[in-house]
This record gives C-alpha cells, structure tokens and sequence, in this order.
C-alpha cells in the first residue's frame, strides 16, 4: 500500500498538463482475510473458484460504495495485471455508449520467436441451452465457473474470437462477462446491479454481474476484435489457439 500511495503522489506531481491526472485519488484495501500468498496454481484450482470469486465479488462491491461520487458518468474496473492496452480505452468504450462493455483479453507468448497469441479470459460467454440444462440440475447455491472439466457448458466464448487486426469496434452481445477490463455507466450501478457475492442463476462475481443487468433490461456487450494484453500466467496450456 505504501508503495501504491508512493506512486500516486509521483503521478499526480509530475503532470506536464494543467490539470492533474486524477481529479482525486482513493486507495481502498479490502481483502476479508484472503491468502495472498497463492501460487498461480493454488488461485485458479477448480475447488477455489467460487470461494474465490465470491470474495472478489465483496470487495468490488465495497470499493464500489466507497469510491462511486454522483459526478461520476462511468465506472471503469481494470486489474493490476494488464500488460498493455490503447492509450485511448476510455474514451474507445464511452463512444459506444452501452451499459456494460467489455474487450476480448489475450497474452502473449513467444515459442521460437513466435507470437502464439494466447486467449485468456474465458468468463466472456454468450449462453447455451447446454448450459441452462445445466443449471436447472445443479442446486441454487452452486457457482458455475468456465475453463474446467468438471463443468462442461458448451458456452460461446468471446476469447475465441476476433482478432485485433480487425476493425475493433465489431460488437456482439454477452451473457457473462470476465473482470480484467469493465467499463460500465455508473448509473446502472445506483440501479442497484453489483456484483453478486453469492450465486445469482448460478454465477457469481463478473458473470453473476452480467446476468442481472440483463434481468435488469441493461445491455452487455464485447468488441472481440478490441484485445487488452494480460500478463501470462502460464497455469493453462489449453488457452491458446
């Protein structure tokens, strides 16, 4: 944290513009008591999700009510583990003007100086009638995660589509949706749509998120083509293509 503040004071003092780049700085901590210590493997074992993204899913929602002013148009969530993204995200998202939207999240890894460009973020889907059979067997409280063999869903990922060569203003709509990159109008959370810490249609966290704002009426939608790079973790050798 020390660190963190650190860096924001630097950033806010060394502004070459008129204004500073933040209008106003808020550091939150709220990790209710999770290992922070995981390996990579330990973070994303099957029998960690939903404990997992459950408690992901309360601390977005208490950084929410700290954090969310009535100025405020537009909630942008991103994690720490971005490797790079345009410059112009913010304003590349607001111009198309929807309730909650997202990018396609890939990395890059090289083999024999090859890009092979791997997909990463599974948690963008559009439903399946495979999926909904599926959930109409499993008990209320249980959490459908994606990317694993012990649910099979037969959901349409985002990952496996588009290409950032392509124009990245191509839309589909989503049924779910993965936290790396989210940008929502803040209005649609004062509606009262957060992130569900507990199974919402059996999802929780981001997914449980997209599923009530569209039982909500608000619009979820993906630009496959517009790709922000993740670091490479490296735990999943199946997530390339």
């Amino acid at each position: 944290m020390a660190v963190l503040s650190a860096e924001l004071a630097r950033i806010q003092k060394s502004s070459n513009t008129m204004s500073k780049p933040f209008n106003s700085v808020l550091i939150v901590q709220k990790d209710f008591g999770a290992a922070s210590g995981q390996t990579v493997e330990e973070r994303h074992a099957y029998a960690a999700q939903a404990p997992r993204r459950k408690i992901m899913a309360r601390a977005r929602n208490y950084l929410l009510s700290a954090a969310l002013k009535p100025e405020h148009s537009w909630v942008y969530w991103r994690d720490s583990d971005i490797m790079d993204s345009p410059k112009c995200i913010l304003e590349d998202f607001i111009a198309h003007d929807r309730d909650v939207i997202v990018p396609n999240i890939w990395f890059h890894r090289y083999r024999g100086g090859k890009d092979i460009e791997g997909r990463f973020d599974y948690n963008s889907w559009v439903e399946s009638d495979k999926a909904l059979r599926l959930a109409s067997t499993l008990d209320k409280d249980t959490v459908i995660v994606e990317g694993y063999k012990e649910l099979n869903t037969g959901r349409t990922y985002m990952a496996l589509m588009g290409d950032w060569r392509h124009n990245k203003d191509d839309e589909i709509e989503l049924d779910g949706i993965g936290g790396v990159n989210i940008v929502v109008k803040a209005d649609v959370h004062r509606s009262g749509i957060n992130f569900p810490a507990y199974a919402f249609e059996n999802q929780a966290e981001t997914e449980g998120f997209a599923k009530m704002a569209k039982r909500a009426g608000y619009g979820v939608y993906g630009l496959p083509n517009y790709v922000v790079w993740h670091v490479d973790t490296e735990e999943k050798e199946g997530n390339m293509v």
